[in-house]
């Protein structure tokens, strides 16, 4: 079918979604013609499209780009839809039938949420029931707080792992919605949740994290919702006829590890379930993030003895997941299963990896298993083994856990050690695309750190379709708004203390949305967004006030830049330079969002606020005769990039720009706001050749030192292992 690709809201048929405006769109490929001409869009109840409820006919304006659909969208309902296209060759080209299904929307819960007993971190729940007749469908909706994974009839519930996901459970708490029915049969039916306690209620944040950041104890609540061929629904909702009884996980944290105890499946006594009150403040909401799924899986590159004797196995890769393996140990043996991102010396090294244990325990009943996580995971390359004589590599493999995008694109040069560095971005991608974007995915840490996410922004979406993930995280980011006057907290979810916002890091909710749009050509996501970027220019105008100078605030400034005076980690750049200039950034791209959104009254009103703040800027970080006041790498970058230099006085901005990087011998000292730019801004004002050098620089800092000593991620520093091999201090294997 030369129709493919068909999604809607950038999802390949979603079950569950939380879908307001559904944005249908295709590719058109396998024809004769050169362009779409004209399309027609159906929407239908029934596969065979005999009860349309939306037709377009034949419209001149539809594009496969992005077709929004607004409707009276009804609960737990599935549409199905197709598109016919017309082409410039005359052709007639039909789809195949797509479709979408929504979730509870607010329709009212005949479930309640249970819990365990008192000081049960990690409760199983269990309902037991029968069935006189086999379903024509059937749906689980459920939620959990923390973390719950689910089974109906000894087979794991859908594909995706750590649900509900990580978001502010203050605010609002993602619902999953499963098709079941292949799983039901007809006599007697088991349906089992374990639970624990994630980011919810486990320790996580900043300086080894709190604990019981959200809610108190692990909670369930889900509906069974089950049609008969007669028309009959039945509904088994949690309450207080199910069971708990201890799970065979004994002990979990996302930054810690599991323990799994074989034996207490046999040795458990279930007792009723308990009926609790709503344990989160947040709201029931249908999803919107993606599914974190295996992506990958590798199977082990080596397997090691270390000089002190450890058995350790290298995977060959760093990556964000877990291993799962066969064991047949005896009762009562444990196995042991420690993970790194890097060998010093021949040695496992875990050393940067904060508080974080990283472990996984495995307890033995006896009886042969494959064995993994579920409630955790790790970052790593490398696992350390005690307990097993010998491994087995045909009976170990590692799981790549990562949010479920499509790729989308690739890059391949002349130059192996340039493959490689694109090859270890997108892995960074994959390390800490995990339904938030991370930092990294090993330390005490993994956090969704906003200038990480603003600045990859880009290159993630060059690689994979991040549309749908970024919907996610920026509602994330509008609910941390909301309560903040327009501000934007340097890490969303907000997990740690202090309420401190930084430029850069707050302009994620103007920038990644523009940039969204650019790429997809999605406008719902401006309409979706306007009131968030249009709270945090207001916040920032509040800051900088009539003189439209952001100062007097803390700002990380160019974070990990190298041309820092004092030591600091900020850089040598003026911080309320940095911050200003992202102020009329961020202030042009909200009159931009206007225009396209038809907005002419904030168009007209932000457009003379951006030239306010540019002349505000020119006055006071600029000479009378171009000279920027800051001489930095970053300082030159930033007014070129963002325009708000004259044309005329770009070139020397840009001169200057190359004098510094030649001064520092031919080496760059951006950091995290003016490295992204660095060498697009030499490229496009005639120095394509110093910005290849840059590209080719084998030595610190420089972008191929790290693959010549056999990083395969981007680091968080561009000395994370010194030329010795010895790492340094407070070190990311595998940051964007």
């Amino acid at each position: 079918m030369p129709i493919v690709k068909m999604k809607c809201n950038h999802i390949t048929n979603p079950l569950g979604y939380d879908i307001q405006t559904a944005v249908l769109s295709w590719v058109t490929e396998v024809t004769s013609g050169t362009r779409q001409t004209r399309a027609s869009v159906q929407i239908a109840l029934d596969p065979a499209m005999q009860s349309v409820i939306y037709d377009t006919g034949e419209r001149e304006d539809i594009t496969g780009i992005a077709h929004p659909v607004r409707l009276d969208w009804q609960p737990r309902t599935r549409y199905y839809w197709r598109v016919r296209v017309w082409t410039d060759a005359g052709e007639v080209i039909d789809s195949d039938i797509a479709w979408f299904e929504t979730g509870k929307r607010d329709e009212p819960w005949s479930a309640r949420w249970i819990g365990g007993q008192p000081g049960m971190e990690h409760p199983c729940f269990v309902k037991r029931f029968e069935l006189t007749d086999k379903p024509v469908s059937a749906r689980l909706y459920a939620s959990g707080v923390g973390l719950y994974e689910a089974t109906l009839n000894g087979e794991k519930i859908g594909e995706d792992y750590l649900t509900p996901g990580c978001h502010d459970y203050d605010t609002w708490l993602q619902v999953q919605t499963y098709d079941v029915t292949d799983q039901l049969r007809v006599g007697g039916n088991e349906l089992v949740a374990m639970l624990g306690p994630g980011w919810a209620i486990g320790r996580f944040g900043l300086h080894g994290g709190r604990v019981r950041m959200y809610a108190d104890a692990p909670a369930f609540l889900a509906e069974l919702v089950i049609r008969l061929a007669d028309g009959r629904e039945l509904r088994i909702g949690t309450d207080a006829t199910w069971e708990t009884c201890p799970s065979q996980v004994s002990a979990s944290g996302i930054y810690d590890g599991e323990t799994w105890d074989a034996r207490v499946k046999a040795a458990s006594v279930p007792v009723p379930a308990v009926e609790v009150p709503k344990p989160v403040k947040g709201r029931l909401q249908d999803r919107l993030g993606l599914p974190v799924v295996c992506k990958e899986v590798l199977k082990p590159a080596a397997i090691l003895t270390t000089p002190q004797g450890d058995k350790v196995i290298d995977f060959g890769q760093n990556m964000a997941g877990w291993v799962t393996f066969r064991v047949h140990a005896p009762a009562d043996a444990e196995v042991v299963l420690e993970y790194a991102e890097y060998m010093q010396h021949g040695e496992f090294y875990t050393a940067n990896l904060g508080t974080a244990k990283q472990t996984f325990v495995y307890i033995s009943d006896g009886q042969p298993a494959w064995v993994r996580p579920h409630f955790t995971y790790f970052g790593f390359r490398y696992v350390r083994v005690r307990g097993l004589e010998y491994i087995d590599p045909d009976s170990i493999e590692a799981w790549v856990l990562y949010s479920d995008m499509e790729m989308t694109g690739s890059l391949e040069t002349f130059h192996p050690l340039v493959n490689r560095l694109i090859a270890n971005a997108c892995w960074s991608q994959k390390s800490n695309f995990l339904d938030v974007p991370t930092d990294c995915p090993q330390r005490d840490e993994r956090l969704g750190w906003t200038g990480d996410a603003q600045v990859f922004a880009p290159t993630a979406s060059f690689y994979m379709d991040t549309r749908a993930f970024f919907a996610k995280y920026l509602y994330d980011i509008s609910c941390e708004q909301a309560k903040r006057n327009g501000a934007v907290p340097q890490v969303v979810p907000k997990m740690i203390d202090g309420e401190t916002c930084s430029a850069a890091w707050g302009d994620v909710a103007t920038m990644v949305p523009w940039q969204q749009y650019v790429q997809y050509g999605d406008i719902t996501v401006l309409e979706a967004q306007w009131p968030s970027m249009k709270g945090w220019v207001e916040y920032v105008r509040s800051r900088a006030g009539e003189k439209h100078i952001w100062s007097d605030d803390f700002h990380f400034g160019d974070w990990l830049a190298l041309d820092s005076v004092t030591g600091s980690l900020s850089g040598g750049t003026l911080h309320e330079l940095i911050a200003t200039a992202y102020y009329a950034h961020s202030v042009r791209i909200l009159s931009r969002a206007a225009r396209v959104l038809g907005y002419e009254d904030e168009e007209r009103e932000y457009a003379r606020l951006y030239e306010q703040i540019r002349e505000a800027f020119l006055r006071e970080f600029v000479s009378p005769n171009g000279r920027i006041v800051s001489v930095t790498q970053t300082a030159q970058i930033l007014p070129v990039y963002m325009e708000l230099l004259p044309e005329e006085w770009r070139q020397r901005a840009v001169d200057t720009l190359a004098q510094l990087v030649i001064k520092a011998g031919y080496k760059l000292q951006t950091g995290f706001v003016g490295t992204p730019h660095l060498c697009k801004v030499l490229s496009d004002y005639g120095y394509l050749d110093l910005a290849c050098k840059l590209l080719m620089n084998e030595e610190p800092p420089g972008w191929l030192y790290p693959v010549k000593m056999g990083a395969t991620t981007i680091w968080e520093r561009w000395d994370s292992v010194l030329p010795d091999g010895t790492r340094s201090i407070d070190i990311s294997g595998a940051a964007c």
